[in-house]
């Protein structure tokens, strides 16, 4: 028998949330999975760390529900170092293509904060083919008020910042196809058009002042490459086994309409690995890297704690042209819908890998805990606090961290 507590997070709950299930096919829904499988898919808005230099149309780490087929719309509330307390939803479309590829969903959110920074998302993630394509693509438009902390290690330790704004937007598109087995590889596009950046106030002076106004205030990145993607999971979201790696190569170039020309690289490494001697406890690594080319505007760094890499840290405080994560979750259940997670990281920045020293590390640490707030969709709420170098911050989110 479901707890009282159950019942009144519940009863609150479909007062936000509404799902439908389609009971047959309509023109709407043709056209709209047609337009998925030609171009569009993506990850939703809400779900990422949404700070400027980011891959901000997707990646996303938000839950995706499990039923194979319906609409949904997620209220989001949400909070963060780097942004603050923020209120928005998501609206999507999810379904299944075929019996042999993994669900696909199609949806638009967005998210406000406190702080007067906002972000709007369009897109969606698309499988089909018997599995054998993925097509992901989305569009972002963003205002963004946060701290500017500079750049490099010392930047970060000094733990001084001033505040700016930044408004622009984002496209992404990228065909992936299945190479073999659980391997992907295809073509990626991403444009990004910074509209402007500005400090966020008058009478602002100093250092910091003179290094963010001494970069581009406008400025477009349009880069070519591609993704690759291994996929093992048994689950999109909240997999108890299996791999999920994604890696890209980009370069920007002026042939490409891009007002400056560099390479960068990123990728991660996720791995779930079920506890054998604890019923349903999960242990879920992460590992990330980035690197960035010399011509990149500090805009476009790699930043820290972006992604949730690491988590304890406002997001961009440690920003270079180099930087690594990696963490560890332990995953429980305490009841039928609440678990714990209790997670552990280090990580680094520098101005190229090779150089991030062993002594100067950044630790993350923490507990968490979520809970299951619709069962057939796995939707989920969770709450973390980290502890890291400079204090601790204290996260609100939909979905698992990674």
């Amino acid at each position: 028998m479901a707890s009282l507590f159950d019942v009144l997070v519940r009863r609150a709950a479909r007062r936000w949330v509404r799902l439908a299930e389609p009971s047959r096919p309509t023109s709407a829904r043709v056209v709209t999975l047609a337009l998925g499988v030609v171009a569009i898919a993506a990850t939703s808005a809400a779900a990422q760390d949404p700070t400027p230099g980011g891959d901000l149309p997707t990646d996303a780490q938000t839950s995706v529900p499990t039923k194979p087929t319906g609409l949904v719309f997620i209220p989001i509330v949400r909070s963060s170092p780097q942004i603050g307390f923020g209120v928005g939803g998501v609206a999507a479309y999810v379904f299944q293509v075929d019996s042999q590829s993994r669900r696909s969903g199609l949806g638009a959110g967005g998210l406000i904060t406190d702080n007067d920074s906002w972000l709007l998302n369009i897109g969606g993630r698309v499988h089909f083919d018997q599995g054998n394509w993925r097509v992901l693509g989305g569009v972002s438009v963003w205002d963004f008020h946060y701290d500017f902390f500079g750049v490099g290690l010392d930047a970060g330790n000094a733990n001084q910042s001033i505040p700016i704004k930044q408004r622009g937007n984002s496209e992404v598109l990228e065909v992936v196809r299945r190479i073999r087995g659980n391997f992907y590889l295809g073509p990626r596009y991403q444009y990004t058009n910074n509209l402007g950046t500005k400090l966020d106030g008058s009478n602002i002076t100093g250092p910091l002042a003179v290094q963010a106004l001494s970069q581009p205030n406008e400025y477009s990145v349009s880069a070519l490459g591609a993704a690759a993607e291994y996929d093992t999971r048994n689950e999109q979201i909240d997999p108890t086994r299996g791999v999920w790696a994604r890696g890209s190569a980009m370069y920007a170039q002026g042939w490409l309409g891009s007002d400056m020309s560099y390479n960068y690289y990123e990728a991660f490494w996720n791995q779930y690995i079920p506890v054998k001697w604890r019923r349903n406890d999960v242990l879920a690594t992460r590992a990330y890297i980035c690197e960035v080319g010399d011509a990149a505007p500090i805009w476009q760094m790699c930043q820290y704690a972006l992604r949730s890499d690491l988590r304890g840290y406002p997001a961009g405080q440690y920003r270079d042209r180099a930087m690594f994560a990696t963490q560890a979750e332990w995953r429980t259940p305490i009841t039928e819908r609440l678990s714990g997670a209790l997670f552990v990281g280090v990580g680094g920045i520098a101005d190229k890998l090779s150089s991030i020293a062993t002594s100067n590390w950044l630790p993350s640490g923490g507990p968490g805990l979520r809970y299951l707030l619709f069962e057939s969709w796995r939707i989920k709420v969770g709450v973390d606090y980290a502890f890291a170098k400079n204090g601790g911050e204290f996260y609100l989110r939909i979905g698992q961290a990674f």
